[in-house]
């Protein structure tokens, strides 16, 4: 009876306390249900990548939703290519815009050369031999060029500073007014590789670089206080930051080289340099252009300009030769010449001939009725060799 008793009483207790803990957990659920705030609502998907578009106040419109564009292809523009050539580098000039013609191939047509001759009698020949040298693959333009009367050229001691071809690579902005970029080219250059990469390279540097006014491969082992300019003058101190470069190639932006009025610049440095008795630099017309440009230099890959001499190497430009994609003869002795050629093989020699014997012969007579450089560079692409053939 006692053990009967008992257990009715511990069920009895295990009920209430069951009761007891239903009605907290009730009165619990209540309580959260009445303090908890609502939840917050998921952002709206917009596409596959579910990117929310919650607005604030601020806010104009839809947030856009993320895309990774590929770059713009470059237009199918004309590339500009400006060659001035002095009496004594007539034939050269015919070298270049014949390499340049054959190396950029299938986009030859998009080529536009400006030659700038230092003899208004010359005009006409100059142009057809050109013509002839491309085989008429590409648009050439002849020009004489002798207006430099800004510049005090005929006073300067040096006899190279009197040449006025010597600044033309300046007035590029006023010879082609509605182009937006070109390309300066030596005549002392062979072009292996297209000019279209070359344009094409200083584009994105442009593009890159708000502030480039030119592209060009600079000199890392020459500073500009090295002997190019004289820094311990004040007036160049205050230029700021320069850096030294080599203008046998050399692509221009148009469009900031005027705005930004660096043919007066150049200018202005040239008096400067006169006044002062050649106290400002004491060399050509490279000095002139490092203080112009500054710091506004874009910096072209050292293969599109590879100096090395017939008789001199240079251990700075050793790594570039092998694969260059212009080679660069600086200094007295060309590679076109006769004399130069007989005696001592260039390395490296370029894959394309000037122009064929037969059909420029009498061209290049005509260029050069002034001069004995009456050759034809003839390559052989398995030696790579010069050969010369000498034609009256």
């Amino acid at each position: 009876m006692r053990m009967r008793w008992w257990a009715a009483l511990c069920l009895c207790t295990a009920a209430a306390k069951e009761g007891s803990l239903d009605k907290f957990e009730r009165r619990q659920q209540q309580h959260l249900r009445k303090h908890t705030p609502a939840p917050t609502r998921a952002p709206t998907p917009v596409g596959p990548t579910q990117v929310p578009t919650t607005r604030m106040p601020t806010d104009r419109g839809p947030t856009q939703v993320p895309t990774t564009k590929a770059p713009a292809a470059a237009p199918n523009t004309d590339i500009n290519v400006v060659v001035a050539c002095s009496k004594a580098h007539y034939t050269g000039a015919l070298a270049v815009v014949a390499s340049a013609t054959n190396a950029t191939r299938s986009q030859r047509h998009r080529l536009r050369f400006l030659l700038l001759v230092d003899d208004a009698a010359k005009v006409e020949s100059m142009g057809r031999a050109a013509r002839c040298a491309v085989e008429d693959k590409a648009q050439i333009s002849v020009k004489h060029f002798h207006d430099i009367s800004r510049f005090p050229a005929p006073r300067a001691r040096d006899p190279r500073l009197r040449d006025p071809l010597n600044y033309a690579r300046f007035f590029v902005g006023e010879l082609l007014p509605a182009s937006r970029r070109c390309i300066y080219l030596d005549t002392d250059v062979f072009v292996e590789r297209s000019l279209v990469d070359l344009d094409d390279a200083a584009r994105q540097l442009f593009d890159e670089h708000s502030s480039a006014v030119i592209a060009a491969v600079p000199r890392d082992f020459k500073k500009p206080c090295d002997g190019v300019v004289n820094c311990k003058l004040p007036v160049v101190r205050s230029r700021g930051e320069m850096h030294s470069f080599n203008a046998g190639v050399v692509v221009f932006e148009l469009d900031r080289w005027r705005s930004t009025r660096r043919l007066d610049s150049v200018a202005s440095w040239i008096s400067r340099n006169e006044v002062s008795q050649g106290k400002v630099y004491k060399l050509g017309s490279n000095p002139p252009f490092v203080l112009a440009v500054g710091p506004d230099l874009a910096r072209l890959d050292p293969r599109w300009n590879c100096m090395r001499g017939i008789h001199r190497q240079h251990l700075h430009n050793t790594r570039c030769w092998g694969g260059a994609f212009i080679r660069h003869y600086p200094g007295g002795a060309k590679p076109w010449e006769d004399a130069e050629v007989a005696r001592v093989r260039p390395p490296g020699a370029p894959s394309t001939p000037m122009c064929s014997r037969c059909r420029c012969g009498r061209e290049v007579c005509d260029v050069q009725q002034h001069h004995r450089l009456r050759s034809d560079v003839i390559v052989s692409s398995r030696t790579r060799a010069y050969h010369v053939a000498l034609y009256q």
